[in-house]
């Protein structure tokens, strides 16, 4: 079970181990002496290992480790059963089957049908057939009703956690595409500004040119058409100045909520400084917001962590975002960084005059560090084909 499903089972499970050790702790208590024996020790022994697996088992572990300590447990619990019979003690057959859901279905029933048959020989030694095996089987339908209960919560689980990833892999590439065209939508109007400028002054040179020579009677014409010229290049400068305003201030804290409420694995803890809206251009929060959302996205599908820690304030001067989760990590030496999202993070962060720095090592999490300074670095006119000279 995941989440908070799987925090809540486990003290369940671990009172129902208590609960099935209770016919025979009470004989302990009414005779304490037979702690000493070496077959009250071993079941001591056995009830400690079912108790450790069903505390410790996290369904993150692998598959070999979860089946190793579960069939250290299941055995511990039928070695229980014959060293002191108690027909109680097959509900720790039970807490081992909600567990196995971990495993496929056929492969779990045969394990439930083998713990069984270990579990039902000394009951019915013990016991007789005519009391015994009833027990024994309600025991075994018990198992399969927890066996079908923890195969769905796994399910589930894993199908929140699928969800989760393609919610996250939603909002990274959204962030992408919104970023793709406001990038266009100002090349553009680079663009724009470079072909009216271009055109307009070069007649307002020439028609003040025509001016400075012609003589009394055309100079008020040639002033005349420069003044016009003038007018309707400001006018032009304005309409394309005026598509730059359309862009709005960043909405850093809405967009942290928006992330909160879809992601839940891993558990986000994001501070962000107090009216950074008012003091940092919306350029800046930009890239400060597509580079949490790609590191939101690489937490949920690659860390396999369970706490992402952020925090974004100013620190000399800069907006500085500090990021660290604690997944598995990676050698940032050996791996390299390849993947679209994050290159485009250094790449949207470099053109602000930023830096970004990642500190990890394998199994100790991943840290990223990103400064985006005050003053971004002065724009180089364009021309139409870009090349950054002026004409």
């Amino acid at each position: 079970m995941g989440g908070s499903a799987h925090r809540n089972a486990r003290p369940v499970g671990l009172i129902t181990c208590v609960a099935a050790a209770l016919p025979a702790g009470l004989q302990l208590i009414e005779r304490p002496a037979q702690l000493a024996e070496p077959r009250w020790l071993a079941w001591a022994g056995c009830l400690a290992i079912v108790v450790f697996v069903v505390g410790a088992h996290d369904n993150r572990w692998s598959l070999r480790r979860s089946v190793s300590a579960l069939a250290a447990a299941s055995a511990a619990a039928v070695a229980a059963s014959w060293l002191v019979p108690s027909a109680l003690q097959g509900a720790l057959l039970v807490v081992i089957a909600g567990i196995l859901g971990l495993a496929s279905m056929p492969r779990a029933g045969l394990w439930v049908t083998l713990q069984t048959l270990g579990f039902s020989v000394p009951i019915v030694r013990a016991w007789g057939v005519e009391d015994g095996l009833p027990t024994a089987l309600g025991f075994f339908v018990f198992q399969l009703f927890a066996l079908y209960a923890g195969v769905t919560a796994e399910r589930e689980r894993r199908g929140r956690e699928m969800l989760e990833r393609v919610n996250a892999e939603l909002d990274g590439t959204r962030g992408l595409l919104e970023a793709s065209v406001r990038e266009a939508e100002r090349l553009r109007i680079a663009r724009d500004l470079h072909d009216v400028l271009g055109h307009h002054l070069t007649a307002l040179a020439l028609h003040l040119e025509v001016a400075r020579h012609a003589p009394d009677a055309g100079r008020a014409e040639a002033l005349a058409i420069a003044e016009s010229t003038a007018r309707r290049l400001l006018g032009e400068v304005r309409g394309v100045v005026g598509r730059l305003r359309e862009d709005r201030p960043v909405p850093l804290e809405e967009e942290v909520a928006a992330l909160r409420r879809a992601i839940t694995r891993p558990a986000l803890e994001i501070e962000l400084a107090e009216a950074l809206e008012s003091r940092w251009s919306a350029e800046t929060l930009e890239a400060v917001l597509r580079a949490l959302q790609e590191i939101v996205t690489n937490a949920v599908r690659h860390a396999e962590a369970t706490t992402l820690h952020i925090v974004v304030d100013d620190e000399d001067g800069d907006l500085v975002l500090s990021a660290r989760d604690d997944g598995r990590g990676f050698d940032v030496d050996a791996v390299p960084v390849s993947g679209l999202g994050l290159q485009l993070m250094h790449e949207r962060v470099g053109r602000l005059g930023g830096s970004v720095a990642l500190d990890s090592r394998p199994g100790d999490g991943l840290r990223v560090t990103i400064r985006l300074p005050r003053l971004t670095p002065a724009l180089t006119s364009l021309t139409a084909d870009g090349s950054g000279t002026a004409s």
